[in-house]
């Protein structure tokens, strides 16, 4: 196994999620790929699940699904974007509806998804710092239908990004990205920024939470051409309050939200 920086270890913890869920059966499609990818990389999973991460990866996952087949039935030949894919494998779920999948990470991280993950028709990696201004020019490069809609989704990747870093990514979406594109990520709030994540400590260092937003406002205007179209929150104990276009329940930790380009 290659070594992996801290934030690229959280990379194992949607795998252990999948498993675990399939394992219990709590998801309605399984991830057949998760134990397979685990057990090659000589993973244990935890003796003691962490329930709370687990849920809420197992929720963005049957989201991301549901946008993602929403968009391909209204863009029959889109092309759906993966970036910073780690070892999660959705092209599995969504090969019905697209035949034009990237999934694209740094070269270490793509070569473990070569050695873990079987090669499917229609889908392709791609070795790339999606955080640099050259992601869309690597990216269009080797696009099918370079004016048509895609599909781009980040799941777990911008929280571990500067501030900075996600403004010009988000700049550059609205500057390049056809018009009709979506593109889907997840959220925390400013609080939580600065916080280490538990599994990836290992040799004294941790990943830690660098981007939050303080209110949805805050993504309502990082260019003209990106519309909030909808925010998700889980239907945790602690968000009892339903989000508003707005602003931010004090009480949730976590959000989905999809942008379209207008």
């Amino acid at each position: 196994m290659l070594p992996l920086s801290a934030v690229e270890r959280t990379l194992l913890v949607p795998l252990m999620a999948r498993a675990w869920g399939a394992r219990w059966q709590l998801v309605d499609e399984p991830d057949p790929c998760a134990d397979r990818v685990l057990q090659r990389l000589g993973c244990r999973m935890p003796d003691w699940p962490d329930l709370v991460t687990w849920s809420l990866i197992l929720w963005r996952t049957a989201w991301f699904r549901r946008w993602a087949r929403e968009f391909f039935a209204r863009h029959p030949g889109a092309q759906g974007l993966n970036l910073g894919a780690g070892l999660s494998d959705y092209f599995q779920w969504l090969q019905t509806s697209t035949r034009h999948w990237v999934d694209a990470d740094l070269q270490r991280v793509m070569q473990l998804r070569e050695h873990c993950l079987p090669a499917r028709r229609g889908a392709r990696g791609l070795s790339m710092d999606v955080c640099t201004d050259e992601w869309w020019g690597c990216l269009r490069r080797g696009r099918t239908g370079a004016e048509q809609p895609c599909w781009i989704m980040l799941e777990g990747v911008l929280m571990y990004w500067t501030p900075g870093q996600v403004a010009d990514f988000l700049h550059s979406v609205g500057e390049h990205v056809p018009h009709g594109s979506s593109v889907a990520f997840d959220v925390i709030p400013h609080w939580m920024v600065g916080h280490p994540i538990r599994v990836t400590h290992a040799q004294g260092d941790a990943a830690r939470f660098q981007w939050g937003i303080r209110s949805l406002d805050d993504l309502a205007h990082v260019h003209p051409r990106l519309h909030l179209d909808t925010a998700v929150h889980p239907p945790t104990p602690w968000s009892l309050t339903p989000w508003r276009t707005a602003g931010w329940d004090p009480l949730s930790p976590y959000a989905l939200v999809r942008m379209t380009v207008l």
